[in-house]
């Protein structure tokens, strides 16, 4: 009974960071990545404890760290619009301006997060411009949790990214997600273009 309230990741990365990537794509929407001074995220403990509490969370030396850290997921969602494999190739968390950006990012336990999780996993992003614009984001429920489910859209899409490049091409790993979906005795969502990806709105 329990699989109707069960959560399924948009972003190849952690739970806990699923928020701080969409809050990452809804900044690039509202302001110039390079004019940004400092980045604050408040979240809730659990996500602070695993992703931003250590010091190697802003020094990932493997993909390991890099897939666990806040700083480096909301970075690269910010330089590159969402996340995906890319950003775990080998020294791809290593590149010195993302290292940069990270470095004016910090991580705290929010207390409105605090008490909205577990039921609502949030983060809230404020960021400063040098100009001193603040800007704050606030994700919460990110798509793929049980109150916002992913399109099957967004579920190809995302199968899509991670199979495309071992499957032999866009065309073979859209005809395995169509077999593995009849499964399912429903008609498979139709393919889409290249995805606009936009962040999901505050709750």
């Amino acid at each position: 009974y329990k699989i109707t309230r069960t959560s399924l990741k948009y972003w190849p990365v952690g739970s806990h960071m699923q928020p701080p990537v969409w809050a990452g794509l809804r900044l690039r929407e509202l302001t110039d990545v390079t004019a940004i001074e400092s980045l604050a995220v408040g979240t809730y403990w659990e996500a602070w404890r695993d992703c931003g509490s250590e010091p190697d969370k802003w020094d990932p030396v493997t993909r390991e760290t890099a897939d666990h850290s806040i700083p480096y997921a909301l970075a690269w969602s910010l330089e590159h619009g969402g996340i995906d494999d890319r950003a775990f190739a080998p020294g791809a968390y290593r590149d010195p301006d993302l290292l940069k950006l990270m470095s004016r990012i910090t991580v705290e336990v929010d207390d409105e997060a605090r008490a909205a999780f577990p039921q609502h996993p949030m983060a809230r992003v404020h960021a400063v411009t040098r100009s001193g614009e603040r800007i704050d984001v606030e994700i919460a429920d990110p798509a793929g949790h049980p109150d916002n489910p992913m399109t099957g859209e967004q579920v190809r899409d995302k199968f899509r990214g991670l199979a495309e490049p071992v499957a032999g091409g866009r065309a073979r790993a859209d005809a395995i997600f169509d077999a593995w979906w009849a499964i399912t005795g429903e008609e498979p969502p139709v393919p889409m273009g290249p995805t606009v990806l936009t962040s999901t709105p505050a709750v």
